[in-house]
């Protein structure tokens, strides 16, 4: 039988693994250093393709590549490899400071990966959590019942909202809307963000302000439990990047293509390739920090 855990018993194993890292920090080998990816020996400055960015997805798109016979170079301007997918281990024990659960595991490509690089996940239940008021004290469950109530019932009149306005406008303007008709206490107005700061801020990392009415809850949840590794998540993204030749701490400054390959401007010099995988975060592109153009070919003209 599978091992399961609610968000109670992890909080506290939580605590005595923080008190356990504290204590065992010194002269501890992580296992972040155990991991730790080898400065690549290859000097190599052209490939087949070039892969820009080694989050989950450059990762997973250089893997697939280098199994089908090509030759990738990945560039990745951070120290590590791995995007948000982020595990610390500098107290001793494996913490994820970004992707942490597998949210669903039926049918999920990561639970596959999961199991080809041997991370053994846990079971979570996150209904058997523990709420505090804004005063420190704990919450009993007919309270937050009485919270998620309220909230589905001011949610089913944001729903008919979403299809019946002939403009989008931003889902805390409609809620807004539906709370003007509500006569609700400061306590009940404090639990209620709560809730739906657990529901959307917390889910699609954006304020209700920055969501549209219209498209905000367009995804679609995968089957079955909900899971962490104790041991990290970085046990996919390293599998992941086993054997691939990354160049860690390579910015990328310029793109430039054209009929002739691809050429790409870094801190570390210009590599070229007959092809790039673009796989940056959406915040770096907004930036625009890095420059795309077409690259300059060699034209011959045939006189008359």
């Amino acid at each position: 039988m599978k091992n399961k855990v609610n968000r109670r018993d992890f909080l506290k194993a939580a605590s005595i693994g923080t008190a356990s890292a504290l204590a065992l920090a010194c002269g501890v080998l992580t296992l972040e250093e155990e991991t730790k990816l080898m400065p690549n020996q290859n000097s190599s400055t052209s490939a087949d393709v070039l892969e820009l960015g080694a989050g989950i997805a450059g990762l997973a798109a250089a893997r697939t590549l280098t199994d089908k016979g090509l030759n990738v170079i990945v560039l990745e301007a951070r120290t590590r490899v791995g995007g948000r997918m982020w595990t610390d281990s500098s107290l001793g024990l494996p913490l994820d400071l970004g992707a942490s659960w597998i949210h669903g595991v039926s049918g999920n490509p990561i639970t596959k990966l999961a199991k080809q690089f041997g991370a053994k996940p846990m079971a979570t239940d996150g209904e058997n959590g523990i709420m505090f008021h804004a005063d420190g004290s704990e919450m009993s469950d007919a309270e937050w019942t009485e919270i998620e109530a309220l909230f589905e019932e001011i949610y089913a009149e944001v729903e008919i909202m979403q299809e019946d306005t002939d403009s989008d406008m931003s889902l805390q303007e409609a809620f807004n809307e539906v709370l003007a008709e509500y006569d609700l206490s400061e306590e009940e107005l404090r639990g209620l963000n709560y809730y739906a700061y657990l529901g959307t801020a917390l889910e699609y990392g954006a304020d209700p302000k920055d969501l549209s009415l219209w498209e905000w809850d367009q995804d679609e949840e995968f089957g079955g439990e909900e899971v962490i590794f104790p041991g990290g998540y970085n046990q996919i993204t390293d599998g992941l990047a086993k054997g691939l030749d990354i160049r860690l701490e390579t910015v990328v400054n310029t793109v430039r293509y054209g009929i002739d390959g691809v050429e790409v401007e870094t801190s570390a010099g210009s590599f070229v390739a007959d092809k790039a995988v673009v796989t940056f975060p959406l915040g770096v592109l907004k930036q625009a920090s890095v420059k795309f153009g077409a690259a300059i070919t060699r034209v011959e003209t045939v006189g008359n």
